[in-house]
């Protein structure tokens, strides 16, 4: 994944420039964390859980607005933060995915085409890909320039909110049915900066394994890109036996197109898991998972094959998914993003490793 170059959030050294009445809390955290900051109202509200993208230099967020259904973006380009701005006029019925596409080229920064990919399920339960181009020459606006239109991605009928990751030069989907199986797909990425992604080259789909005796899967799954790790793609779901939770990690194959047979179970040590998890790659070469319990978010990270501790990232409580990005400042930095029960979104980042 591509590091993302400096970082002005209005966090650290640029605090005093955080005065806008909607950015209002930030509780301090002990450790890397930085805190959970408030992000600029929407006024409508959001909908559902939002989703997260890296963009020079540092992130955008795409959230469904509860009033309208549109996907709303909102750039980190600047302090303070820059207003959110409508994707189209498409409404959809679950949370967004969405993913840097200029991340799997290995060119200047200057020659970066800021474009991403955003996942949505419409009405018709079936998934719909667009792309759009930030406007890198007016860094205080969020008009995107609409690449490629919302176009279906296959014929399945899908229950749950699509998952998304750039992988190895692949953008991967995935998502749950409402008999409980995954189906993912990819499309090799055509190797141009300008038009990245041709829909005609989605692949059919791979089923993934089916969980261990008695576990269904449940909500929305999540992607992330372990390929500079192990050279697979891994894919995590929440998953109910008897009212008892789990997380399940299942492993992808891009050089074969194959699953691995066998689900692993991620210790989550006690953490009560409400919502979907999100999970992010970093160039420290391991993966993040994110989970809320008991309102909060914790994290954990897989470091040299062995899962640690899950522990909270501070006190704040949130109704929603959160999710994740790996490398969004500098290497080896983090971003997690939630909803509050005020139906805003707080952000919390660290600029170093764990």
């Amino acid at each position: 994944m591509l590091g993302l170059g400096s970082l002005s959030l209005g966090l650290g050294g640029c605090a005093t420039e955080l005065t806008d009445e909607d950015v209002r809390e930030m509780e301090q955290l002990a450790g890397p964390w930085e805190g959970w900051l408030d992000q600029l109202n929407n006024a409508n509200g959001f909908a559902d859980s939002p989703s997260i993208f890296g963009l020079l230099p540092g992130a955008g967020i795409v959230a469904r607005d509860a009033g309208t259904n549109r996907y709303r973006v909102l750039y980190h380009r600047s302090a303070p933060p820059l207003p959110w701005a409508d994707l189209g006029t498409s409404t959809f019925v679950s949370k967004p995915a969405s993913t840097s596409l200029d991340a799997s080229f290995n060119v200047p920064v200057g020659q970066l085409n800021y474009q991403f990919a955003v996942f949505g399920r419409k009405s018709d339960n079936k998934f719909y890909i667009s792309t759009w181009k930030a406007d890198s020459t007016h860094p205080y606006t969020s008009a995107s320039t609409s690449v490629i239109g919302w176009t279906v991605v296959g014929q399945r009928i899908f229950a749950s909110a699509p998952a998304t990751t750039l992988a190895g030069g692949s953008l991967y989907l995935v998502g749950r049915t409402a008999n409980n199986v995954l189906y993912l797909r990819r499309n090799p990425l055509t190797g141009s900066l300008a038009n990245p992604i041709n829909n005609s080259n989605w692949s059919g789909e791979y089923q993934a394994p089916n969980l261990p005796a008695g576990w269904v899967a449940q909500g929305a799954p999540a992607l992330a890109n372990a390929t500079l790790i192990n050279n697979r793609v891994e894919l995590f779901v929440r998953a109910v036996n008897n009212g008892q939770y789990r997380i399940f990690r299942a492993r992808f194959n891009p050089s074969t197109n194959s699953w691995e047979a066998n689900w692993s179970q991620i210790p989550t040590n006690g953490v009560t898991i409400t919502t979907d998890p999100a999970a992010e790659y970093d160039t420290e070469e391991k993966i993040t998972l994110y989970l809320k319990g008991n309102g909060r978010i914790y994290q954990a990270s897989q470091i040299n094959g062995v899962w640690q501790a899950f522990t909270p990232i501070g006190n704040n409580t949130f109704v929603g998914s959160p999710a994740a990005l790996g490398n969004a400042a500098s290497p080896g930095s983090h971003w997690a993003v939630a909803k509050k029960s005020n139906n805003q979104l707080q952000v919390v980042i660290t600029q170093q490793g764990f």
